[in-house]
């Protein structure tokens, strides 16, 4: 067996025992036409039928799709139970499965490539063959589908009608913020907004507040109309919420969490609670690890019309790395990967990220380089500021590549997970 043919197989089988985000990546991938055996194509068209419809994928029910297609058994260009248990034994791990895609896809434009030149000479060898016309399709044919994954090409007339529209979405605001805004006033007059096609980074020490800035600017995000999909690795949906609900109810979170509070306070929790609901609609979360071509995939599965404007990852060292040789190099897939994916889905990221005892991002420089802004939590008191109940801050943005670098004054609330504008308070 070939490198192509042993890949195809391969791939198939990983369908059987990978979990179903990475079969959806690997149905979302490859078409059917990208593999050369014909059962092979009919497995794959019957895998990627099930898992598009939410079903199980075994050995029986792939073989009762194809024969739903018309592929009996007895059919040679059928399914098997012979055929389809190789196949499911022909690899004991999905590890491989992102090089098995390469492969498969490398023996398709290859076969592709053989067809259009075939054809080419074929047409060429008759005299009374148009050459311009002939090596134009030719060209064209052989460009197809050669651009790679997340890549856009725009002329220079659609970007300029695209920067006039939003220069003119600004100017008819009447200096009010475009984009999302944070909650904290002087941290809007530096971004300006946030804007899609963007990634920010949030960085700061453990314990921190982190993960509080990014909920207040999820709170003020969805509360304006935003969309919001919110990527937890280390905290349940349910978590988060309890913390946004001490936010509205300006309920201490502890107590939240243990359960002991006041009649007063209960009252409180549950009006926070209602306004929460109402704008529950704009907030979705992700718990759990997840790789950056899983999260691809389910922006995929949202569609157009539940696509987020703001994705929040809750933090970048936790995500699941592609293989590299080392981690320092996973880490800078998953920087360079973020920003392709709010390029391709025109979405705004917010990032959380680990910092150093140097002030500088955990584990790669990368994710700083990648960034179009970098806001770091600092302590006005650095020594006592974080035992305080509320300390005074600044978000510091180190890096603005498209705007103002500064510091933003505010105030921390820990009882309440709450960052407000100091002079406001």
């Amino acid at each position: 067996m070939d490198a192509i043919s042993a890949a195809e197989t391969s791939v198939l089988g990983v369908c059987f025992l990978a979990d179903r985000s990475i079969v959806a990546d690997i149905s979302q991938r490859l078409d059917p036409d990208d593999f050369h055996h014909p059962q092979n194509k009919l497995l794959f068209t019957s895998i990627r039928s099930l898992i598009n419809s939410g079903d199980e994928i075994n050995s029986i029910a792939v073989i009762d799709h194809a024969e739903s297609l018309g592929f009996t058994i007895g059919d040679e260009r059928g399914l098997n139970l012979d055929f389809v248990h190789k196949v499911e034994q022909s690899v004991a791990s999905a590890i491989s499965y992102e090089s098995y895609i390469s492969i498969v896809k490398q023996g398709s434009k290859r076969r592709s490539t053989q067809s259009s030149l075939i054809k080419a000479v074929t047409e060429l060898s008759d005299p009374s063959c148009p050459i311009n016309e002939t090596v134009d399709a030719l060209v064209a044919m052989l460009s197809k589908g050669s651009r790679p994954d997340g890549l856009q090409v725009s002329t220079l007339s659609e970007a300029i009608t695209k920067a006039i529209q939003e220069t003119q979405e600004r100017f008819e605001s009447d200096n009010e913020i475009v984009g999302i805004k944070t909650g904290l006033s002087e941290l809007d007059e530096l971004t300006g907004g946030l804007k899609p096609q963007r990634m920010y980074i949030l960085m700061g020490g453990t314990g921190r507040g982190k993960t509080c800035l990014a909920l207040n600017i999820v709170n003020c995000a969805i509360r304006d109309g935003f969309k919001v999909l919110h990527l937890s690795l280390e905290m349940s949906g349910s978590d988060l919420a309890k913390r946004m609900m001490s936010m509205r109810s300006h309920v201490d979170g502890k107590r939240i969490d243990n359960g002991n509070l006041t009649s007063d306070e209960l009252d409180q929790l549950l009006y926070a609670a209602r306004g929460l609901k109402d704008d529950s609609g704009n907030l979705s979360f992700i718990e759990g690890r997840a790789s950056t071509s899983q999260l691809r995939m389910e922006l995929i599965r949202m569609g157009d019309d539940q696509r987020p404007n703001l994705l929040v990852v809750d933090y970048l060292q936790l995500m699941v790395g592609e293989s590299a040789p080392t981690r320092q190099q996973q880490i800078q897939k998953i920087s360079s990967d973020l920003l392709s994916i709010a390029i391709e889905f025109d979405l705004c990221i917010i990032a959380l990220s680990q910092q150093n005892k140097q002030g500088e991002a955990r584990e790669s420089k990368d994710i700083e380089n990648d960034a179009s802004g970098i806001m770091k939590i600092e302590y006005e008191d650095p020594e006592e500021g974080p035992a305080q109940p509320a300390p005074n801050v600044f978000i510091n943005m180190t890096k603005h590549r498209f705007g103002d670098m500064g510091k933003a004054r505010a105030t921390f609330f820990r009882k309440h997970q709450l960052f407000v504008n100091r002079r406001d308070y």
